[in-house]
């Protein structure tokens, strides 16, 4: 069969879908790879689309706004059709969708949809023509009158008095202190962190809820929960230290959704969604450990080529111990032998304190 695709028409208000010209066109589709065989309409959190925007009082200019990220789910109800749920993302923020769709063939149907934004990228502008609304006065700090400022030309030096605040005293975390953080943990965040924006669903952001979710058996399933913002915390108050427990943690994540979700086609899209997030760790986890590796490796030899420098440098023997042979200036080929206990025999005191100091140099 084809890959699904949906068109249609989308209005603001139900109530005014009647008049084509208050309606556009829109599209949803799903590439024929992310299908999954003999089921329609099919789950998938792959799906793609675009809608048509009007601009201006009369819808003189029209917009093409690109979506993306589009995951919708198809439930069976009781009048043989299916109640659809999903989510998606464009330029205007996060938004969820839900309706009903009505197969009218093998491989065709009729769907409505109400759509609506759950988070907004930026903030909406005024609609046009709409004046600005004046800002609130400010609450005053306290009910006490401001004491009187003394004028200029009374010569005295105008005081300010400190006004008590109403607001709450803010806490520091002590425990929060980025500079704390070694290199290797700071690339370990980073990384947490591309992971958190390939999460566009929000799955793994947070702990999971068994009471909210009715899921009361998720804790004897899993042993040890784990999500992204938990493991977040974790590594900021020092109690993930290595790479190498951040990455056990990070796929206990990962592996706790595999083993709670049955593969079946209810959870075909989380479980998509969570080994598309596993890969992507895993690939970037792979790339710090290279480049560590190839750090370590520098770092070592830098360290043999100082210590070689330094063995070059140091004199052959200690100065002041032991006996050592010294051969004349004179040029002469004979050498005398003299031992530091006693002082030289031949030479007077003040010549042996010279060279001793000569030597300490």
């Amino acid at each position: 069969p084809p890959p699904p695709r949906t068109q249609g028409n989308w209005c603001a208000l139900k109530s005014a879908a009647s008049d084509k010209s208050n309606t556009s066109k829109f599209e949803m589709r799903l590439e024929a790879e992310h299908c999954a065989s003999g089921q329609f309409p099919p789950n998938s959190a792959q799906y793609n689309g675009s809608f048509v925007m009007k601009i201006g009082a009369n819808g003189g200019s029209r917009r093409h706004v690109n979506e993306r990220a589009i995951a919708l789910k198809f439930a069976l109800n009781d009048q043989q059709s299916f109640n659809v749920k999903g989510v998606g993302i464009n330029e205007f923020g996060r938004f969820a969708v839900c309706g009903t769709f009505l197969p009218l063939g093998a491989n065709t149907g009729m769907m409505e949809l109400f759509k609506w934004y759950t988070e907004y990228s930026q903030p909406l502008a005024a609609p046009a023509g709409q004046a600005k609304k004046a800002a609130a006065p400010r609450k005053p700090r306290s009910d006490k009158p401001a004491a009187p400022r003394p004028t200029a030309s009374s010569g005295e030096r105008p005081t300010l008095q400190r006004q008590p605040s109403g607001r709450p005293i803010k806490v520091p975390n002590k425990n929060y202190d980025a500079g704390r953080l070694s290199h290797e943990m700071s690339q370990m965040l980073a990384i947490l962190g591309k992971l958190q924006k390939e999460d566009v669903y929000k799955w793994f952001a947070e702990p999971i809820d068994p009471v909210a979710l009715n899921i009361p058996q998720y804790l004897d399933i899993v042993k040890q929960p784990m999500d992204m913002r938990t493991l977040f915390s974790r590594v900021q108050r020092g109690m993930v230290q290595t790479h190498t427990v951040f990455a056990d943690e990070c796929r206990l994540i990962f592996a706790n959704c595999i083993k709670f979700n049955a593969d079946n086609t209810e959870n075909r899209m989380l479980l998509e969604m969570c080994k598309k997030i596993r890969d992507r760790f895993e690939s970037e986890y792979s790339t710090f450990l290279t480049n560590l590796a190839a750090r370590q490796q520098k770092e070592q030899a830098a360290a043999a080529a100082a210590a070689e420098r330094a063995e070059r440098q140091a004199p052959s023997g200690a100065p002041g111990k032991g006996k050592r042979n010294r051969s004349d200036g004179g040029g002469g080929g004979a050498k005398r032998q003299r031992s530091d206990g006693g002082g030289g025999a031949g030479m007077s005191s003040a010549a042996v304190l010279a060279m001793e100091a000569k030597m300490r140099q």
